[in-house]
């Protein structure tokens, strides 16, 4: 901390000695200079004071003559009288030797000022200390104040002008006796400086940028401080005039104002004038995203539009032009490639920077030059890459704000002139008129990136101008249909460029530069717009075809995120199918399960569900469509997605399964997953929702429970629990055990009807998997023992998987939470479970797991043989 304090006083006592050499010597010349012309006139003035030896002499020999005459005139006593000098000899004396001795004094202690500037800085830099030489520096300084030096060194040029001031004054006693005409002329010299001195003393007073001042005008503005805080109408204001002059220069030069937009603008326009070559102009480039963003977060700051707004139409600096010339300069060859990339990238920055300020009404018209767009379509430069998406989308967008706004404004022309009631100005309304169409020409050709703007029904219009003057009301109100067609466009041509900028940052191989916030500005507002494009599924296809697969969220899973809440609102059935086929394909091909939670974020997950679901009936793409459904369920399970899980309904699930082909590797397992994810629902959400007894969603988690009692593969959730609506919030904790009892049934007959799916050959899809998604869920310790005949199928299924083929599934089977909490309290049951996994230890099969479950397992007697209970049969694998 005291390092950067001492590096802050070193550099202004640096610029403060500086100064105060620079003026000590100039007054040193001048002063050695005038003090040598004042002491020839004063060789030549003090003669005056002193009687003249030879008119002395004259006299004598005058007397003499006479004597020798026998002339009898006295005239001894006028020469022995005493000599008394005149009194312009006194005055201009007095002067002058004042004069002298000022310039002088002022010449000593500029000397004086010279030798204490440099002992100043000598004795701040005596010790190495960082800490010691602070407070050495904090030390001298503080003298510095008390004794007033600037005041001492304000002097010294105040004495030098005295003392010309005084040489004037002692010319014209000079001159008196002597010539009248002599006299007239010096007091005209003196009356002129004079004048000229009073008023740089008394301007700087009352206009705070005057670059003249004089010693005294610090002087007067001090008295006038005083006498206002003195002033009894003054007094609540002392505080505010107490300032320096400095002071209150630097609160007007910075105070907002109309003058202080005026010279801001004049000096930006005079710099970039005086930038004439690409290197200058590079760090004002450089500047201007941070002028119109603040970094992070990136929030736009509009003070500054005007200022920007002056340079794009000031014909002098054309600061777009200037901009496009800059970035044409990279392709020229010229550059190494350090300084053509820096270059490159600080343009794009620049141009993106207002490309992103568009908005309707927008508030910067910068004109984006056709060589930009063309150079965005046809470079291949990697640097380069980042930004061409948003700035090619933004840039487009932009125009077409500015010509929107100006159609806007133009309409409100139109209707003003229509209302009128009276004859319609034309010469009003045609170079709006022209405007707009100008803009139109420049947003289509930004478009297409073409040289050839497409022709538009404003052209046909302003070329008819005879019949445009001819029936000006009637055109008007044709020229007021088409501008509101133009209007009724903007939803649709916003969702074009927002569709291109997707599909562009998609095809592109490195991340997007500022994709979250071009998103942000180009997204449209107007949902159903999206139903009339005819491109969505196509373009949607083709952004899925870009994914790459990687270990990390890539921007093609940001563009898909984003693209997908788009897709809301779509209902052609073609580009349904186009949907369909690509979420499919995404979902089956993306093995990063934080990819595909960002990608479902903002979307409707219930309409992705139907759109996955619907391709049940294409027998083509089955096994596709039947992995995409196990994927969003395993999705569906994952306690992040937890939330949104309540936005699908559950008969969703149930109509899903009820569709399921009967003959496939996927069918039991997708099967089996769509229960659990209907139990884990019921079980996570619903349950809860009612028991909180939310009045805004408990109506809905009642409907869908209510539904999932009624369906015939899970049959006993809620047989009586849910008869009465009011029962939750009063529900005791044994109508709670009791409804999480029959939940936890329903998952374990669920986990032994997929046992015994595992018994067979091929293994169902994702079979490991699938089990540790039913046995995922660990529930209070139960009061009673599950049902024996639940019990009975769920050893028997088990005991089918204890073969050495199956470890894996056994292990995972025992490994469950919701198998480990299962309590065994039948001795039977507990008396076939260790019969089971002696088995597994038997076929070899002695994992930790079978040896803590045994462990597990209560004490029980012996009792009669289980070998008589039912198993399956065994299944002969094929090698």
């Amino acid at each position: 901390m005291f390092s950067v304090y001492i590096s802050q006083a070193e550099r202004y006592d640096k610029a403060l000695v500086t100064a105060w050499r620079a003026d000590m010597k100039g007054i040193l010349i001048f002063a050695g200079l005038f003090s040598g012309s004042l002491t020839a006139f004063i060789i030549e003035s003090y003669r005056t004071l002193a009687p003249d030896p030879g008119a002395t002499t004259i006299l004598i020999l005058a007397q003499i003559s006479r004597q020798l005459n026998g002339s009898t005139e006295s005239g001894v006593a006028a020469i022995s009288a005493e000599f008394i000098p005149p009194t312009s000899a006194l005055i201009c004396n007095g002067l002058w030797f004042t004069s002298l001795g000022l310039s002088l004094a002022s010449a000593v202690i500029a000397t004086l000022v010279e030798q204490w500037s440099r002992d100043y800085l000598n004795r701040s830099d005596m010790r190495p200390s960082p800490i010691e030489r602070a407070r050495i520096c904090s030390y001298l300084y503080s003298g510095l104040k008390l004794f007033r030096m600037h005041a001492i060194v304000d002097l010294i040029p105040l004495l030098l002008h005295m003392s010309l001031l005084l040489f004037f004054a002692g010319l014209v006693a000079f001159l008196f006796p002597i010539n009248s005409a002599m006299v007239v002329v010096a007091a005209a010299i003196l009356a002129i400086v004079t004048f000229v001195y009073v008023a740089l003393t008394i301007i700087p007073l009352f206009v705070a940028n005057c670059p003249y001042r004089t010693p005294l005008s610090g002087v007067f503005w001090r008295i006038g401080q005083i006498c206002a805080a003195l002033s009894s109408t003054l007094r609540r204001h002392a505080s505010c005039l107490s300032h320096s002059m400095g002071e209150v220069m630097l609160r007007r030069a910075t105070a907002e104002s109309t003058r202080r937009t005026e010279r801001d603008k004049r000096a930006l326009c005079w710099t970039l004038q005086s930038l004439t070559t690409e290197k200058e102009l590079e760090p004002f480039v450089e500047a201007i995203p941070q002028v119109i963003w603040s970094p992070t977060p990136p929030v736009r700051r509009d003070k500054h539009d005007h200022l920007l707004q002056t340079l794009i139409d000031d014909s002098g600096v054309h600061l777009g032009g200037r901009i496009a010339a800059l970035l044409r300069t990279c392709e020229n060859g010229l550059l190494e490639e350090s300084a053509r990339q820096h270059r490159t990238v600080l343009c794009l920055k620049a141009l993106l920077a207002f490309a992103m300020t568009a908005k309707v009404p927008n508030s910067l018209n910068f004109p984006f030059e056709p060589s930009t767009f063309i150079y965005l379509s046809t470079t291949c430069y990697p640097p380069a890459q980042p930004y061409i998406p948003a700035l090619r989308a933004c840039g487009v967008w932009s125009l077409f704000c500015t010509f929107i706004t100006n159609v806007e404004r133009l309409v409100a022309t139109c209707d003003a002139e229509i209302g009128a009631g009276r004859d319609a100005r034309i010469d009003l309304i045609l170079p709006a008129l022209q405007k707009a169409i100008q803009l139109h020409r420049e947003y289509t050709r930004a478009r297409d990136v073409c040289l050839l703007p497409q022709r538009s029904e404003l052209d046909d219009l302003i070329n008819d101008t005879y019949a445009f003057r001819t029936h000006a009301l009637s055109q008007l109100r044709y020229l007021r249909q088409i501008l509101q067609r133009l209007l009724d466009k903007r939803a649709p041509v916003q969702l074009d460029i927002f569709r291109r900028f997707l599909l562009d940052s998609a095809r592109s191989e490195c991340e997007p530069y500022s994709f979250e916030k071009a998103t942000e500005i180009l997204r449209p507002g107007d949902a159903s717009a999206s139903a009339a494009s005819d491109n969505l599924g196509l373009t949607f296809r083709a952004i899925v075809n870009r994914f790459k697969q990687e270990e990390t969220i890539n921007h093609i899973d940001h563009v898909i995120g984003v693209y997908l809440p788009l897709l809301d609102s779509t209902v052609d059935d073609k580009s349904e199918n186009h949907i369909s086929d690509a979420l499919i394909s995404y979902i089956n091909r993306r093995d990063l399960l934080e990819a595909i939670l960002r990608v479902l974020r903002d979307c409707d997950v219930d309409q992705v569900w139907v759109r996955v679901t619907r391709r049940l009936s294409d027998r083509d793409q089955l096994d596709d469509v039947l992995t995409a459904i196990w994927r969003l369920c395993d999705l569906f399970l994952d306690p992040a997605f937890s939330q949104r899980l309540a936005s699908i309904p559950l008969h969703r699930f149930v109509d899903t399964a009820s569709r399921l082909p009967p003959v496939s590797q996927y069918t039991a397992s997708v099967d089996t997953i769509l229960r659990t994810v209907a139990l884990y629902a019921a079980q996570s959400i619903h349950i809860p929702i009612v028991i909180a007894n939310d009045p805004s969603t408990v109506e809905s988690s009642l409907t869908e429970l209510e539904y999932l009692s009624t369906t015939s593969w899970l049959p006993s959730i809620m047989e009586e629990d849910l008869e009465d609506p009011d029962l939750a919030p009063e529900a005791s904790p044994f109508e709670i055990r009791t409804l999480h009892a029959r939940l936890r049934r329903t998952r374990l007959a669920l986990l032994t009807e997929f046992i015994g799916a595992c018994t067979s050959y091929p293994l169902p899809y994702n079979a490991i998997q699938t089990l540790a998604h039913i046995g995922s869920v660990s529930y209070p310790i139960p009061s009673a023992a599950e049902p024996l005949e639940l019990q009975v199928q769920f050893l028997q299924q088990l005991r089918a998987i204890v073969k050495p083929a199956n470890e894996a599934i056994l292990q995972t089977i025992l490994e469950c939470p919701f198998v480990i909490t299962l309590q065994w309290t039948d001795d039977t049951a507990v008396r076939a479970m260790r019969t089971t996994l002696d088995k597994a230890m038997l076929h070899g099969q002695q994992l930790p797991i079978v040896l803590d479950t045994l462990n597990r397992l209560p004490p029980v007697e012996d009792a009669d043989d289980i070998s008589a209970w039912p198993g399956p049969p065994e299944i002969v694998h094929d090698e």
